[in-house]
């Protein structure tokens, strides 16, 4: 279909992948060439979220020239999307884990959604766990007070005590 988004794609590659079946690279191709020829949508956004999930936590083996290319079209567009920015970052983070790469995304996210508070709250969390205490500090203090509503008490509590004086951060990393 031609107009249409790539889920068709993404449940092939996925449930493919998850069945420990071949992904044929047709499916790949498709994949990336829409995400290059449209700018994405909430489907898009959500099918390399699905994509990532399954590698992130080992059910999915995916070729990771493959998923940095999908990534790679989606943002290659005029208007950049801060949740593909947030699902990149944790694909770079906890599948190719490259640390610095996923800083920088995770900085771009707050860059394009900056009234996105959780995108921040990640940003935080991986500053706090590197060792980027006062980095991670102002990153918080800049999460206005209705964000912070839209975050939740718990959240907020927690990353308030792994960002104290005399804290490590290492905390930080289960703040929920």
């Amino acid at each position: 279909l031609p107009d249409s988004s790539i889920l068709p794609e993404q449940a092939l590659i996925f449930f493919n992948a998850r069945l420990h079946r071949p992904i044929q690279q047709e499916w790949w191709t498709r994949m990336i060439a829409h995400l290059t020829d449209h700018t994405p949508g909430v489907q898009e956004e959500s099918s390399l979220q699905a994509l990532t999930t399954c590698a992130r936590q080992g059910l999915c083996d995916l070729p990771k020239h493959e998923m940095v290319a999908a990534f790679n079209a989606a943002l290659n567009h005029h208007r950049q999307s801060g949740r593909i920015l947030e699902v990149y970052g944790d694909y770079t983070l906890n599948v190719l884990r490259n640390t610095p790469a996923a800083l920088a995304l995770f900085r771009r996210a707050v860059q394009v959604s900056p009234g996105e508070p959780i995108y921040r709250v990640t940003l935080v969390r991986l500053l706090a766990v590197t060792g980027h205490l006062d980095a991670a500090r102002s990153e918080f203090a800049k999460i206005r007070a209705d964000q912070r509503l839209m975050l939740g008490p718990s959240t907020v509590h927690q990353l308030e005590r792994c960002l104290a004086p005399g804290q490590n951060g290492a905390g930080c990393a289960n703040a929920n």
